[in-house]
């Protein structure tokens, strides 16, 4: 006997169905070791199943907060925003790098020994009667303020300039 073996023919193209583009429904296995597996199918460039198997590993952070600080975020909004939802509103509120104000104990004591340093003190008087002074005019302002820097060169590239011509 001939192995079945299934040929298409053009006459039949209503009852065949076409190449499935439909992909499978997204996995998600969660592991013994905590971890989870997400299978995932996509089409590439040349309509072929591409599959995606990613393991990812959650891990917790606990913070400690110091109690009156949640309690103020319990505190319901009042004035304008008293009907805005919680959290911060992006028109109203810049939420930026949090900053953790520790002070030292011992400030006083650290500029104590800080004065008592023979070096510190002999590089502050070394930079007492210093000012800033400008490159290009050495005038007594920073180099981007100079009101000379569209028309002169700075000091020391004028000599380079000769030696490289």
């Amino acid at each position: 006997l001939e192995p079945l073996s299934y040929r298409h023919d053009w006459a039949d193209d209503e009852d065949v169905d076409e190449v499935s583009t439909e992909l499978p429904p997204t996995q998600t296995i969660t592991n013994k070791d905590g971890t989870k597996t997400i299978i995932t199918f996509r089409l590439n460039e040349q309509n072929q199943k591409v599959k995606t198997t990613r393991r990812i590993r959650y891990t917790t952070h606990t913070e400690k907060v110091n109690p009156r600080v949640a309690e103020r975020k319990g505190w319901s909004k009042f004035g304008l925003s008293a009907k805005d939802p919680a959290g911060p509103a992006f028109d109203t509120t810049t939420v930026g790098e949090n900053i953790i104000f520790r002070p030292s104990t011992n400030w006083r004591k650290d500029a104590k020994e800080e004065a008592k340093d023979p070096n510190a003190q002999a590089m502050k008087d070394k930079l007492k009667d210093k000012q800033v002074k400008c490159r290009i005019c050495n005038g007594e302002h920073f180099t981007a303020r100079c009101p000379y820097k569209d028309t002169m060169a700075p000091v020391g590239d004028s000599a380079a300039a000769d030696v490289a011509a």
